[in-house]
């Protein structure tokens, strides 16, 4: 009798175990839906043009985690456009179209969510960074 009490209060402590991780899950799109003005606004100050866009906003992630996430994303999104995305008159003479692409892609690999940051600019000019740490 009492095993079957044990085990029935153990089945239930994991459901309840379950739906508690469940509550805090969030969508990596409420992350995501800040950037749209962040992108805007730092592209017009900058002189830049700049298209947004995300993917895999539906994947889900622990809310404190999350939270965390914010800052370090916003930091990787100023570099992008400031130094990565080139001014429209450069992207042209470069070939390119005025507009730079930035994008933000949250993606399930085994069991971690991985953010990337993607743009087509120019990329790290590797000497001026040595110059610059050498100084």
């Amino acid at each position: 009798m009492y095993r079957r009490t044990a085990e029935a209060m153990g089945r239930q402590v994991g459901e309840l175990q379950a739906e508690l991780l469940a509550a805090r899950m969030t969508p990596v799109a409420e992350l995501f839906d800040r950037f749209p003005r962040v992108v805007r606004d730092l592209a017009r100050d900058l002189g830049r043009r700049v298209r947004l866009e995300t993917e895999g906003g539906d994947i889900e992630v622990d809310r404190a985690v999350l939270e965390e996430l914010g800052d370090p994303l916003v930091h990787l999104v100023r570099n992008a456009i400031d130094h990565g995305i080139e001014p429209p008159a450069v992207r042209v003479a470069a070939g390119k179209p005025p507009e730079g692409r930035l994008r933000l892609l949250a993606a399930r690999e085994r069991n971690s969510v991985v953010i990337r940051v993607h743009d087509d600019g120019r990329g790290v000019d590797r000497a001026r960074v040595l110059q610059k740490a050498r100084e």
